[in-house]
């Protein structure tokens, strides 16, 4: 019962002694509360069978009416059924609030009537006491790490193109996190109850080591990225939406109020320590698909300060991320924070490649060269670097302006956002380089992969992740078994949910 409970809890002494996150902890703390309940049917059994056969239902019954131990036990073992059943994936991840609200009550009576089920013992109440004092442990520290419990912190929000609300939190400059923390966010304007956990996105801006930090240089925020799916998102997306609207007919000497302000309730930053990768690796690859960027960008910034700051002890020569958006839009989620980022630590250091995978007719076709063959005597799937991009349908263009990209020409027209979007995108002084299709990653990753250790990370869909893993595997075996040219290849993949 203590480990179960030390193991358990977003704040836990496991994770303070360790810095190991309670995420992966609570997999261990899910396996020890299935091996307590199967210790707790294999012990329930005998006492519910004996009495049956020595006197039949009528003496347990009798059992049960004269409070005997049985009847203690019996209510002890179906409390602890119903957390059980409570808690598999499909509960867990479709009533995420209910799970945890019972999963609460439901622990709290357990303990109660532990109590009572052992009263009179002489071994087992120290057990008890031992976890009761780690659950108000963990209970204290829980309440000194939560941030403004009450008031909670002003926020902005800001609706992004692709359905996502970038969530800015003004936190105090004491505040500090990692990339890859997240943190559990409760907006009691737009929800009183839904706690949702979402990546932070950005770094802490009050640093000493990262004064000039591109995210905002005045304040410490957390930003977040939230793609507007159903539930809370939704109610978020929609309360930025009804915000945004009401200030636009705001009488023009009214305050400037660009976004909408509410407050919200911070539980975190949460997470464990992050490897210090500026001084481990030689070159970082961060591979995101969409609003995957929150788990990339926090180490672009990071690494680019440390790298543009000349950090001592730092081997770290290149960090490359490769970015699949939908549209040329997306770009804008972190368009800010990345050319800071490669502005910071100089574009050779810190390599962006955006790939664009939406549209049968993107407005400004990306070519490094033309190619005769094909329909239309134009072939065009590489993108801008030639390697690992799957190819796009050929189609025909406006012509009128060009931009470049890796140096090669490149025509088009277009009107409207999107097309302005991906103008603006091209025309972004080369900090980025930008390509059109979907990458190979088991084409693209080998090119990418440089010096005696590397470490890639990837955040997306499951299929991704799991070409990535694939590709990386490969490049071990390769390159660090066989061929013996690199020290260590280290993989680490994000996932999506909780």
């Amino acid at each position: 019962m203590p480990l179960l409970i030390a193991l358990g809890g977003k704040v836990n002494l496991v994770t303070l002694l360790t810095g190991v996150c309670y995420t992966k902890l609570n997999v261990f703390h899910r396996y020890v509360g299935g091996l307590i309940f199967a210790f707790a049917t294999i012990h329930m059994i005998p006492h519910i069978y004996a009495p049956i056969k020595d006197g039949g239902f009528n003496y347990l019954a009798q059992l049960y009416i004269d409070k005997k131990r049985e009847l203690s036990g019996t209510i002890l073992y179906f409390l602890f059924l119903i957390m059980v059943s409570l808690s598999v994936p499909w509960v867990r991840h479709r009533f995420y609030e209910f799970f945890v609200y019972t999963h609460i009550f439901l622990g709290l009576a357990f303990i109660g009537v532990l109590g009572w089920h052992i009263k009179g013992e002489y071994i087992s109440p120290t057990y008890m006491y031992v976890a009761v004092g780690i659950l108000c442990v963990q209970s204290f520290l829980r309440v000194c790490a939560s941030r403004s419990l009450v008031s909670g912190f002003p926020t902005t929000l800001e609706r992004l193109p692709g359905n996502v609300v970038r969530v800015t939190v003004e936190v105090s400059p004491q505040m500090r996190w990692q990339p890859g923390h997240h943190a559990f966010l409760r907006m009691p304007s737009i929800s009183t109850l839904d706690n949702h956990p979402f990546t932070v996105a950005s770094v802490p801006t009050a640093d000493p080591r990262h004064p000039n930090s591109p995210l905002s240089p005045n304040t410490n925020t957390l930003i977040f990225l939230i793609r507007a799916r159903d539930g809370f998102t939704r109610n978020l997306a929609l309360r930025t939406d009804a915000d945004a609207a009401l200030f636009q007919h705001q009488d023009a000497t009214s305050p400037a109020k660009p976004f909408p302000r509410i407050r919200t309730l911070v539980d975190g930053p949460h997470g464990g320590h992050a490897p210090r990768l500026h001084r481990t690796a030689d070159a970082v690859l961060l591979v995101a698909a969409g609003t995957g960027i929150t788990a990339a960008l926090p180490w672009v910034l990071r690494l680019a300060a440390a790298m543009g700051g000349g950090e001592r002890g730092a081997r770290l020569r290149v960090v490359r991320l490769v970015w699949i958006v939908r549209t040329a839009e997306s770009v804008g989620w972190a368009r800010r924070e990345l050319e800071g980022a490669v502005a910071r630590a100089g574009r050779a250091r810190v390599v962006v490649d955006v790939y664009v995978t939406g549209g049968r007719t993107p407005a400004v076709p990306v070519m490094k060269k033309k190619i005769e063959g094909g329909e239309g005597g134009e072939e065009w799937g590489r993108g801008c670097s030639g390697l690992g991009v799957l190819p796009t349908p050929p189609v025909s263009f406006r012509s009128g302006g060009s931009s470049t990209c890796g140096g090669g020409d490149v025509e088009g027209a277009g009107v409207g956002a999107a097309e302005q979007a991906q103008e603006s995108l091209e025309g972004g002084g080369g900090l980025f380089d930008v390509h059109y299709g979907r990458p190979v990653l088991r084409e693209l990753v080998p090119t990418l992969v440089s010096g005696r250790r590397a470490y890639v990370m990837g955040c997306g869909p499951a299929g991704m992740k799991v070409e990535l893993a694939n590709t990386v595997a490969e490049l071990q075996l390769e390159m660090v078994v066989r061929a013996r040219r690199m020290e260590s290849i280290v993989l680490h993949t994000e996932d999506f949910g909780w």
